[in-house]
């Protein structure tokens, strides 16, 4: 079906919200600080501020930004965890604040430092508390437990307790609890936290698969980039609770393209040299005491090659990419 047909599953229109909380800077003077003690007055913090979002089903979205960017209120609201200020907010033709008690049957929400999971009890119980919860049949209930064995190698950890699981398997764990009644949207925050390699690599497996088998809309905040450039095919950049870029990867990095990148190991401090990057308009991307990595017009490149090659203060040059992640490390840079 061509994606311009196929019908929005999330709607934001000009989404709001604000925190209060208490004003605790100190007070040097003592009638100030009764003052305070008694009537402390109060601060108010937008945290998402008129973001407009629209994601058609089967699409899988990466919501990132730097940390306080707005990302977990974001999805707080779209999971009706907390009730917009201002502004409308639809998924699944749901209200997601208003209607959550029959919404919440229909998407899933993985938290990578909240557990789904009850500690002390195997995780088969846990799934079996919300096979319940969710008023799964019998019958889908174990198709479902036969796609997580072949797909998680469940069979390894659904009698443990969930105290006995190491970190990754907690995480698979999580996704299937999150995963049992099948949702048509999942929630994902920070899902891949503190997880190492090989670990990170599965779990973007499963979620591939899970898009793949099921066409499930997947909504995932993540600081690791990697991620986000495996398992993405659009991203929604967040700043100061503000929506400040929304599109594909590839346009993000196409900005960059009639570029060269250079890796430059210098003598240290070799502050000279910046200023020489600085009146021949060479970008500078990253600057330490040992490195630098620039970018030059292709157009005139050669020329600028030649000239750093007999600067004293170089030890030498080696042609470089420009990564994703370097990308929005240089818009994060921007946004301070």
């Amino acid at each position: 079906m061509d994606g311009m047909n196929m019908k929005p599953v999330i709607e934001l229109h000009s989404i709001c919200k604000s925190y209060r909380v208490y004003d605790r800077a100190p007070e040097k003077k003592l009638l100030k600080k009764v003052s305070k003690f008694f009537k402390p007055s109060i601060i108010i913090t937008s945290a998402v501020s008129d973001v407009d979002m629209s994601i058609e089903e089967g699409g899988v979205i990466g919501l990132i930004g730097p940390n306080g960017a707005g990302k977990t209120t974001l999805i707080k609201m779209m999971t009706g965890i907390l009730t917009p200020d201002s502004g409308t907010a639809s998924v699944l033709g749901f209200s997601p604040a208003s209607e959550r008690k029959e919404y919440t049957k229909y998407i899933g929400l993985v938290m990578g430092q909240k557990s789904l999971l009850w500690y002390n009890i195997p995780v088969i119980e846990s799934l079996k508390l919300y096979k319940e919860i969710y008023s799964v049949s019998n019958a889908d209930f174990t198709e479902n437990i036969m796609y997580f064995n072949e797909l998680f190698g469940a069979q390894e950890i659904l009698m443990k307790p969930v105290r006995h699981l190491s970190l990754g398997e907690r995480m698979r764990a999580e996704l299937m609890a999150s995963l049992l009644h099948k949702p048509k949207v999942l929630f994902l925050d920070e899902p891949t936290i503190g997880l190492d390699m090989l670990s990170r690599q599965l779990f973007l497996e499963h979620l591939q698969k899970i898009n793949s088998d099921y066409h499930t809309t997947i909504l995932l905040t993540s600081h690791n980039m990697n991620d986000i450039e495996k398992l993405c095919s659009r991203i929604i950049i967040i700043d100061k609770g503000k929506k400040i870029y929304d599109g594909s990867i590839a346009s993000l990095t196409d900005k960059e393209k009639g570029k060269k990148f250079f890796c430059i190991k210098k003598k240290n401090p070799a502050e000279a040299l910046s200023d020489y990057m600085s009146s021949n308009s060479i970008e500078i991307l990253h600057d330490t005491d040992c490195e630098m990595k620039i970018s030059v017009e292709e157009s005139c490149y050669k020329k600028c090659l030649s000239e750093l090659i007999m600067r004293p203060d170089i030890i030498s040059i080696a042609e470089d990419r420009y990564s994703f992640e370097e990308v929005i490390l240089t818009i994060y840079k921007g946004l301070k």
